[in-house]
């Protein structure tokens, strides 16, 4: 009924009430959903403890690629697979690229491709690799965030986005739509672009939503939700986009975790809002999300490398509709 003078009326009898999402005018529900619910995998001949790696679903198999480990100090160059999240196989101890941390993996014309410092390699099994460049330009040291697009590989750094057809001759264009102040975030960020509904989504440095096409030309969806600490990672999940974020800086440690959700990047749902420490993948996991990264295999969503600030090899999971 007109509820526009509600205050000012009289009833009788009983009024009946449903609770609904309520959105603000930015399109940010400002209650909570339920959690997702984390499994924490059994696992056997796991990799060991590690960071800043790179992994990827390629051939039906779930893979890791090299990465650091703070306690010792080392970085690595070997390859790991699965065919089911638990038993793992190492493919190579040693693979003829040098041990490297920040590796960015990507699948592109049926090959596996890795990007380490200005290098590019690429393998169809895993365990014999050939060096496609080394003499890649500079920028490409400081790029995290590498997609397939239109055919071809795309490579963001700052306010530009660089392509390539073959990995060895790349072509920069400028992105627009960006915010002045804003740009793409480089070095160190993985996850924080991807491909959803046929589009490009990424997290700013401003921590704004942005969305776009071709990879060149920008639209903002949603700003002002994000806190301006610690990671933000991105991952496509049961049809959604899934982001989260840490924050509330405890003795040097981001000690809280918030999980937002949305169809369309404009909307957003928080699904897991995890204070004062509490773990959003339960009591037994110690949740350190700084280590872990988000990839999708089969039909769940991988969290690898949790457990540790400088390095895990726990890995989590969660299932189709599993809240």
């Amino acid at each position: 009924g007109d509820w526009t003078n509600a205050g000012n009326q009289t009833y009788s009898g009983k009024l009946h009430l449903k609770l609904v999402k309520v959105f603000t005018p930015d399109g940010i529900v400002t209650g909570n959903g339920t959690d997702y619910k984390w499994t924490k995998q059994e696992t056997t001949n796991i990799w060991d403890e590690r960071v800043l790696f790179g992994a990827i679903e390629y051939n039906n198999k779930l893979w890791v690629f090299g990465g650091y480990y703070g306690a010792s100090g080392g970085t690595k160059n070997d390859v790991w697979f699965t065919s089911n999240g638990s038993n793992w196989t190492q493919a190579t101890a040693s693979a003829n690229w040098s041990p490297d941390a920040n590796i960015s993996s990507i699948v592109f014309q049926n090959n596996l491709y890795i990007f380490k410092n200005s290098e590019i390699w690429n393998s169809s099994d895993g365990i014999l690799w050939t060096m496609v460049t080394n003499t890649s330009p500079s920028w490409l040291n400081l790029c995290d965030n590498v997609v397939v697009l239109n055919g071809k590989l795309a490579a963001f750094a700052g306010k530009n986005v660089y392509f390539s057809g073959d990995g060895k001759k790349w072509t920069q264009s400028a992105i627009n739509g960006l915010d002045s102040d804003d740009k793409v975030w480089a070095n160190f960020r993985k996850g924080t672009i991807l491909e959803f509904k046929n589009k490009l989504f990424i997290i700013s440095e401003k921590y704004n939503i942005y969305t776009s096409y071709d990879g060149i030309n920008w639209i903002k969806l949603s700003s002002g939700f994000l806190t301006n600490n610690d990671m933000k990672i991105f991952a496509v999940y049961n049809g959604k986009l899934c982001l989260w974020e840490r924050f509330h800086e405890y003795n040097g440690y981001y000690i809280d975790i918030r999980g937002w959700e949305s169809t369309d990047g404009i909307n957003w749902t928080i699904f897991d809002d995890n204070q004062s420490g509490a773990d959003p993948f339960g009591e037994e996991v110690s949740g350190h999300m700084r280590t872990c990264f988000f990839v999708n295999f089969k039909d769940r969503l991988y969290a690898l490398g949790n457990g540790a600030d400088w390095g895990g090899n726990e890995v989590l999971y969660i299932a189709p509709n599993q809240r």
